[in-house]
């Protein structure tokens, strides 16, 4: 009993999870965190395949990323499952302490 802290990053890793999740028992909540400003973040290259003619990519990763995380969080609550949602301004030293602390507290409440 107790909590199970998991990792996902994007669809890679959310796949079989999400099975579990969506179709298992409604016991669990899923935190997701967010960064506003994600400084220096790769653009996707235009790839072309025959059968994604009209596919333009030059899509920033984070705002994809940002993008798969609403998707998801808007399909976890039409399951009527828990979600909650920690956005960070950016990801950086101080905002990376600012969240271990939050833990800290509440962990300890």
């Amino acid at each position: 009993i107790g909590l199970t802290p998991v990792a996902l990053i994007g669809a890679r890793d959310q796949h079989s999870f999400l099975q579990l999740i969506m179709d298992g028992p409604k016991n669990k909540t899923v935190t997701f965190l967010k960064i506003k400003d994600a400084q220096k973040a790769p653009i996707i290259p235009d790839i072309h395949f025959k059968f994604l003619d009209s596919l333009s990519n030059k899509v920033n990763l984070h705002e994809l990323l940002n993008a798969q995380c609403d998707a998801t969080m808007h399909a976890l609550i039409a399951e009527n499952l828990s979600v909650d949602v920690i956005e960070l301004e950016k990801l950086d030293a101080w905002h990376a302490g600012y969240l271990m602390y939050y833990y800290e507290l509440f962990t300890s409440t």
